[in-house]
């Protein structure tokens, strides 16, 4: 069977996060380095499954370069992802708070 045809690897993956992880919107940012890459090139494979991952009902949005904002599902799957595509690329997730502030 042709590429077309085969199902997606990360399709279950998916499914349990958005089943057992809050999916809120921008409540992560997920940062990404993919250094020690001989070409020195992100696959565009990567962007095409952040791509099938949004379609599926994740919230993932670029905000820069390697710079998400995301729910907490979105990061999880951006940081697996980050590891599947290269093993020694460094990703790190911060937790975005709303703050007030009292004149």
């Amino acid at each position: 069977m042709g590429k077309r045809g085969r199902k997606w690897g990360y399709e279950g993956y998916v499914k349990n996060l958005l089943e057992s992880t809050d999916n809120q919107e921008g409540t992560r940012i997920v940062t990404y380095d993919f250094r020690g890459r001989t070409t020195g090139e992100i696959p565009s494979a990567f962007y095409h499954d952040i791509k099938r991952g949004v379609e599926r009902g994740l919230n993932l949005k670029r905000i820069e370069g390697s710079v998400y904002l995301t729910s907490e599902a979105g990061a999880k799957f951006l940081v697996r992802l980050v590891k599947d595509y290269n093993r020694g690329a460094e990703s790190k997730v911060y937790q975005v708070r709303e703050t007030t502030s009292v004149d």
